[in-house]
């Protein structure tokens, strides 16, 4: 679990830190202010040694695609995540953990012409010339160091055989998950982390929470309609009904509750948790999300524009241990600062009416 987590260059974030993280932190901040772009670094921190992340972050805002050119003044396919689209200035990812860890990810990039001898090509220029044949490479490169571990080095590279990663990533070291705050229902992932559980026997963990939207929710179960796994609930009638049937708030809380179960010991992002939830809901989506971390061990950072979500997410985490933060992001001369709410603090704005959004 995280203690701090730092992220330099990144999109509009230049040096911006988080200190004294909880199991459950959540992010505020007026529009374009960076809260995304936060969640996103620390995906790709979440990944480690996967370079191909680089590209599936601009997949979370919409973008179905890109385009490849080796035209020097062409911009590359993550230009956007350099600040101010400066790739000539790395981006930053650093994270310390609870038991000292520390790990540090530097991310590159770069364009070049690398010449290839072995296949010569023969050019009649002038009788008994030759000229050798170069290939252009546009490449990312992701640089891991570990404290007392050696560095580490991957590449996602393109060139006009296609895309590669080199050399194979290994499995990260903990699970990482990103809902963003409005994509379509995934049923073959969602499909596979509900199996999971149920090969666990903890299929409960879903059920209990879709009740606490939904008392009518008797059973979940797992279907397949035209080949496609589909998801389904029992609400007491003739007929199961898909869970995307019963609205965007079940849908949404399902994701949440199988991201945390799924990912134990590792980390959650959540976009705009409030999106989907009628306000009265509020309190059992915090007390869900605070159940299912809490047994899982699950840290989870949520960013939010509602004054509802936070005051709901306050009086929940007030009734145990307070493991959680808030932490606010405003812009300062171009400049992105935060500020860190503890129980007290947080406790102290709310009365005097602050607005901590």
């Amino acid at each position: 679990m995280l203690c701090s987590f730092a992220v330099e260059n990144f999109r509009c974030l230049s040096d911006t830190k988080l200190n004294d993280l909880k199991r459950v932190n959540l992010i505020t901040g007026i529009n374009n202010v960076g809260k995304t772009s936060l969640l996103e670094s620390l995906f790709i921190f979440s990944g480690t040694y996967n370079p191909e992340l680089l590209l599936r972050v601009n997949k979370f805002r919409g973008y179905s695609g890109f385009d490849i050119n080796f035209d020097s003044s062409a911009s590359p396919p993550w230009e956007s995540l350099f600040r101010e689209f400066n790739t000539n200035r790395m981006i930053r990812v650093c994270g310390l953990f609870k038991n000292n860890g520390e790990r540090i990810i530097t991310i590159s990039h770069s364009l070049e012409n690398v010449a290839t001898p072995v296949k010569m090509v023969p050019v009649k220029h002038e009788e008994g010339t030759y000229a050798s044949s170069s290939m252009p490479i546009l490449s990312a490169t992701m640089t891991v160091k570990e404290i007392g571990e050696k560095k580490q080095v991957f590449r996602i590279v393109f060139d006009p055989n296609g895309m590669r990663i080199e050399p194979t990533p290994p499995p990260p070291p903990f699970p990482g998950v990103f809902i963003a705050a409005s994509s379509r229902f995934d049923f073959k992932e969602e499909a596979r982390r509900f199996s999971s559980l149920v090969n666990k026997k903890q299929e409960g963990i879903v059920i209990e929470a879709l009740r606490r939207i939904d008392s009518r929710v008797k059973d979940v179960s797992l279907t397949y309609m035209a080949g496609e796994p589909v998801l389904n609930a029992d609400i007491g009638i003739s007929h199961l009904i898909p869970l995307p049937d019963m609205g965007e708030g079940i849908t949404r809380l399902l994701r949440v509750v199988l991201a945390i179960s799924s990912s134990p010991e590792g980390i959650v992002m959540i976009d705009e948790i409030e999106n989907g939830f009628h306000y009265s809901c509020l309190g059992d989506l915090w007390e869900v999300i605070d159940e299912v971390s809490r047994n899982t061990n699950t840290q989870v950072f949520i960013t939010t524009h509602s004054l509802e979500c936070i005051k709901s997410a306050h009086e929940v985490f007030g009734k145990g241990d307070y493991d959680f933060a808030l932490f606010r992001l405003d812009r300062i001369k171009e400049e992105i600062e935060i500020m860190r709410y503890d129980k007290e603090t947080l406790t102290s704005s709310l009365e005097f009416g602050m607005d901590v959004r």
